[in-house]
Formats: structure tokens, C-alpha cells, sequence
């Protein structure tokens, strides 16, 4: 009796861990997202398009007018006042692929940003719970391809915003 309830025991522990679905992402990850703000900044550079910064949420867009250099320490001052809503739909997708591994990172800071002045792209994340920035390099050399596949589509996004 006891081999067999063993044996029943064990029969719906391995029916229990087979149903489980290795494609659902952690209960952890399920974020989503007030607002982003991305942007891109080149500290040898002339002109309003060296700093530019936009807040992104699921109605509107805005660009910052401060267009202060961000500090790899806090978070960036700014102050959203310029209305682009009109070219949201065109980067809507920055809020839906926001890469959930980007919350795990420990780092702020990923390769050497506008180092040697090739730029580099600031993103900030915020839920109720969850308030992070980042600095990107624009050099691929040190970063996952997960932060490569969203640096390259806020880079996009920028383009886009200033057509």
C-alpha cells in the first residue's frame, strides 16, 4: 500500500511540473510600465539635438526642454513642456518591448557612454513600485543583445520624433 501511494504521489508531482508552461514569463516580470523616458545625449556637440529626451505613456508623448547632459549618479532634471503627441503612434512599441531583464541589472551604466563622443542614450523606467534609469553606450562592443535590440529601437524612435 505505501509503494503504491508513493507511486501515486509521485505520478502527480511529475504531471504537476509538466504543465507548467516554460514560455510564461516569471510573476515577478509582469511590470508595466507609467512612463518611460528615453532619449539620447553627445556632450561634444552644438545645438538643441545634443540632448534630447522624451517621456513616453500610453497617451502621450513629450519632449524635455531643459536638455541638461544626464549624470551617470541621479536621475536627469527635466521638465516636459514640448508636446509631440502627434508622432506617439510611431513609438507607441517603446512601452509594449521595454526589456523586462533591463529590471534585474544592478548596473545604471552599461559600456562607456558618449566616451568618446559618440553619444550615448539615457532611459528611465517607472511604475508605482519601480523607479530606474540607465545610460547607454551607443557602442554595441559591451552590451547583451537584448539591450542592443532596444538601445537600436530608441534610436529609431528619436529619428522618427524628429522628422
Amino acid at each position: 500500500m505505501k509503494v503504491l501511494k508513493s507511486f501515486l504521489s509521485l505520478f502527480i508531482m511529475i504531471g504537476i511540473v509538466s504543465s507548467c508552461d516554460k514560455n510564461d514569463p516569471p510573476v515577478d516580470h509582469v511590470f508595466k510600465a507609467d512612463y518611460i523616458v528615453f532619449g539620447h545625449f553627445f556632450g561634444e556637440c552644438g545645438g538643441e539635438q545634443c540632448v534630447e529626451i522624451f517621456l513616453l505613456n500610453e497617451e502621450t508623448l513629450k519632449e524635455d526642454s531643459i536638455d541638461k547632459y544626464p549624470s551617470s549618479s541621479d536621475f536627469n532634471d527635466l521638465d516636459f513642456t514640448i508636446d509631440q503627441s502627434s508622432k506617439r503612434p510611431e513609438v507607441a512599441s517603446l512601452l509594449s518591448n521595454f526589456p523586462d531583464e533591463l529590471l534585474d541589472e544592478t548596473e545604471t551604466v552599461f559600456g562607456s557612454p558618449d566616451a568618446g563622443d559618440w553619444g550615448g542614450i539615457y532611459l528611465e523606467y517607472k511604475t508605482d513600485d519601480v523607479h530606474k534609469f540607465w545610460l547607454i553606450d551607443y557602442i554595441d562592443n559591451d552590451l547583451s543583445d537584448y539591450l542592443i535590440d532596444y538601445k537600436n529601437q530608441i534610436i529609431e524612435a528619436i529619428d522618427k520624433i524628429n522628422q
